[in-house]
């Protein structure tokens, strides 16, 4: 049962209100029968910040995984049969490959 109670935490608030700072006005999202949100703001700032947030509400979990995927640290998370993918994502050295070519970047 606490596991159930856990998991429902963990899901998007897609009802009620939020309050968000650094929002200039108000913004709703309202998401249809699919889930798919549909975000109404003021300005672009507004805009950006709400798809900001819904996109870690919807996608926290897979942001995360892939992040400790490109760090070699899958096994922290899923355990030591992780370990074999780990070895081959490490080599990748993904992190140093992204820093290296921020620069590049306009």
């Amino acid at each position: 049962m606490a596991g159930v109670v856990y998991a429902r935490r963990t899901l998007p608030q897609v009802s009620g209100t939020i309050r968000v700072p650094g929002l200039h006005s108000q913004v709703t999202v309202a998401r249809d029968r699919w889930g798919v949100s549909h975000i109404y703001a003021a300005d672009e700032h507004d805009l950006y910040v709400a798809q900001g947030y819904v996109t870690a509400q919807d996608r926290l979990w897979q942001m995360l995984l892939r992040w400790q995927a490109a760090r070699g640290r899958l096994s922290d998370w899923l355990g030591a049969r992780a370990a074999p993918a780990d070895d081959v994502l490490s080599r990748q050295n993904f992190p140093a490959q992204a820093a290296a070519a921020v620069p590049s970047l306009d």
